[in-house]
């Protein structure tokens, strides 16, 4: 309404679009998580993380078609078990560690409060920045199922920001503690921290559930990415015609599911590229990369 109808369905196209991109990212970060309760080495196979990739997309869809409160269940308990307690545990330990005088991976001192300028190259780094903020907004398209919106969405927000910035900031300085810089994965990373700190402590036990956790916390950050700019596409795309009968079609739950689905088909094929890319972080690099693309 704020921009044209037209202009507005290009909007929410190229969020939809991104998503193609950002499912593969996500899922393979979820793929290296998981694989720390069995099988660490995994974590560097492209085809296993193709497999889960495939699964856990298809899975996500099938529980995505039953609506939006069994997913927003599961988004709310995500959030507390596999965010908020793990990045909690990862900050306290970091501190606990530093506290013992054990020395740091990251050197922690004013000169390096800001990253190396090695020239252009260096604004690259930003990508995973913007990537990893990206989709605060996305909520928006469920803004008319909220009993006082103009009360519960600012605040809602507002939560999401603190939240977010808790969860990346002190987390993420935690890691560069516990793992160098030249070992650390883009989608292992956060347990290579787990295992360094867990290991220190004596708590090795506790590394198969903290992955589970975080990987039930990603799973559900999966299901709000597929229920919100999809939902978009379909609203616009019926009131004002722009998608093909076909597409504007939803289940008995209100659901998208041809669009889900047709969307599935593509990122399948994507998914097996990792299959071929001598890298999964190199994979992820550059699925991060075109998301943000798209997104920006």
């Amino acid at each position: 309404e704020g921009i044209s109808p037209a202009m507005g369905f290009g909007a929410i196209w190229c969020q939809f679009a991104q998503t193609t991109f950002y499912y593969p990212a996500v899922l393979a970060y979820i793929a290296s998580t998981l694989s720390y309760v069995f099988a660490p080495g995994l974590a560097h196979s492209g085809l296993y993380t193709t497999v889960v990739i495939i699964v856990l997309f298809w899975a996500s869809v099938l529980f995505a078609a039953r609506g939006v409160i069994a997913a927003d269940r599961l988004a709310s308990w995500g959030i507390l078990i596999g965010t908020l307690i793990p990045g909690l545990l990862l900050v306290v330990m970091a501190g606990i560690y530093l506290l013992q005088g054990r020395h740091s991976a990251a050197p922690l001192n004013a000169h390096h409060v800001l990253p190396p300028w090695h020239g252009l190259t260096s604004v690259v780094l930003i990508v995973n920045g913007f990537f990893t903020y990206a989709g605060v907004e996305v909520n928006a398209v469920h803004v008319d199922d909220l009993r006082d919106p103009a009360r519960e969405f600012p605040k809602a927000i507002l939560l999401a920001v603190i939240l977010v910035l808790l969860v990346f900031i002190p987390p993420t300085l935690a890691i560069s503690i516990a793992v160098p810089s030249q070992h650390i994965s883009l989608t292992a990373g956060v347990m290579q921290a787990f295992r360094t700190l867990l290991d220190h402590f004596r708590l090795s036990f506790l590394e198969p559930v903290i992955a589970i956790g975080l990987v039930l916390a990603s799973i559900s950050g999966l299901l709000d990415w597929l229920g919100g700019p999809s939902t978009g596409l379909v609203h616009i795309g019926r009131e004002r015609g722009y998608l093909p009968r076909y597409f504007q079609q939803v289940n008995a739950n209100g659901v998208q599911v041809r669009i889900l689905t047709t969307q599935g088909v593509v990122i399948t094929a994507i998914g097996l590229l990792y299959a071929l890319v001598p890298t999964v972080s190199r994979a992820y690099w550059i699925f991060a990369a075109l998301a943000t693309e798209v997104y920006l």
